[in-house]
C-alpha cells in the first residue's frame, strides 16, 4: 500500500535548507527534498505522507510555524 507520494511545493521566502520537514501544525507530514529559488519564493518537490497531510491546508518550515509552503495540484496549460 503506498504511505508517501512526491508532490510539487511551491513555497514564500527564502528557500530552506535541503531536506527541510513540512509541517501541519504539530504534526511532520512530509520532507522538502529538493527546491529551486525564484522570485519572492521557491518551488520544489515534497516526499508527503499519506497518512499524515490534509490536503487543502497550507504547511509550515517547523511544527506550529506559519503555514507558508502548499502543494501544487495543477497548472493552467500554455500553448
Amino acid at each position: 500500500r503506498v504511505r508517501r507520494r512526491l508532490m510539487r511545493v511551491r513555497g514564500r521566502g527564502e528557500m530552506p535548507g535541503l531536506p527541510a520537514g513540512l509541517w501541519q501544525g504539530a504534526k511532520q507530514v512530509g520532507e522538502l527534498r529538493s527546491a529551486v529559488g525564484g522570485p519572492g519564493g521557491f518551488t520544489g518537490l515534497a516526499l508527503l505522507s499519506l497518512v499524515n497531510w490534509q490536503p487543502g491546508i497550507a504547511m509550515a518550515r517547523g511544527a506550529n510555524g506559519p503555514a507558508e509552503i502548499e502543494v501544487v495540484l495543477a497548472e493552467p496549460a500554455t500553448v
